[in-house]
């Protein structure tokens, strides 16, 4: 039945005039051409993720049949609002029999990030952890919904980590638009760079022996776990790749980028400096080879 329908569809386009295998402006032109012969005598749905509503080819639609928006209520800095939010917390969780603490609900709200899917994963996963339990608690949001700002910054660090210049502009732009302040960025940043320094650290001095560039975590585990216990603390996982991550750096280096957080918070700080900049900027200086800074000098 599909199959009828597009090659009927298509029958009405040329006979209309219409030339679907041309560009002649992309997809909007065609769109545009499709509206302006007439619409033909059945229903023609068309669903779309995105659309700039400010555009003549969304207005031609509003003019021509219905538009039914059904994207969630965002803030000027693109964050989902509250009301909306909690609008669809309420009603999902109405379908699943449940009522939530109201310390639980603003725990939620907080830690919810852009995207509506990723609430609903995170809600349905929330959902699944309490089981037949009637109300859902703070101890069940802190132990299972993903705070995905966090999670966001994480990504940030771990570009950096890696010296993805790409990736890590990405990150911010995208914490930028969400709301987060740069100073804010700054804390995750420097533990980061801490962590590097105190892996190259015991690379170059206690450890030297026993860790390898290019070690596998298997290895690491084999090798660098003393009892169980990891060289730096936190999750042994985490530990390796810090190892891992601290071969991109030389000592050097990881105290310079000490300096350029310090200077990057002074500017954040004074007035005339546009914050994107100074942080991109930031992570251009982090994400540089050695090798090229070498050159300069």
């Amino acid at each position: 039945e599909l199959k009828e329908e597009v090659e009927g569809l298509l029958l009405f386009c040329r006979n209309s005039g219409m030339e679907l295998s041309q560009r002649r402006g992309g997809e909007g032109h065609r769109l545009m051409e499709f509206l302006e012969q007439g619409l033909p005598p059945w229903d023609v749905l068309l669903i779309t993720a995105n659309v700039d509503r400010r555009t003549r080819l969304y207005k031609r639609f509003e003019e021509k049949g219905s538009v039914l928006d059904l994207s969630i209520g965002r803030e000027k800095s693109g964050r989902m609002s509250r009301e909306a939010l909690a609008e669809f917390l309420d009603q999902r969780l109405k379908e699943g029999g449940k009522k939530i603490e109201a310390q639980a609900q603003g725990m939620i709200l907080a830690r919810a990030g852009a995207e509506l899917w990723a609430v609903h994963q995170e809600l349905e996963k929330l959902l699944l952890y309490v089981g037949e339990e009637p109300w859902i608690k703070v101890k069940d949001v802190e132990e299972v919904f993903l705070d995905q700002g966090e999670g966001w910054v994480f990504d940030l660090t771990k570009a950096l980590a890696e010296r993805d210049s790409v990736a890590a502009l990405s990150h911010l732009l995208r914490l930028l638009s969400q709301g987060h302040h740069p100073l804010a960025l700054l804390a995750p940043i420097a533990s980061e760079v801490r962590r590097l320094m105190a892996a190259r650290q015991l690379i170059e001095g206690e450890l030297r022996e026993r860790w390898k560039a290019g070690m596998s975590y298997p290895q690491f585990q084999k090798s660098m776990l003393h009892d169980g216990a990891a060289p730096l603390p936190g999750n042994p996982y985490f530990v390796y790749m810090s190892f891992k991550n601290a071969d991109n750096f030389t000592l050097k280096e990881l105290v310079r980028y000490l300096g350029l957080l310090y200077q990057t918070d002074i500017r954040l700080k004074s007035t005339g400096h546009p914050p994107r900049m100074v942080m991109e900027r930031l992570i251009l200086e982090m994400c540089r080879p050695l090798r090229a800074m070498q050159n300069e000098k």
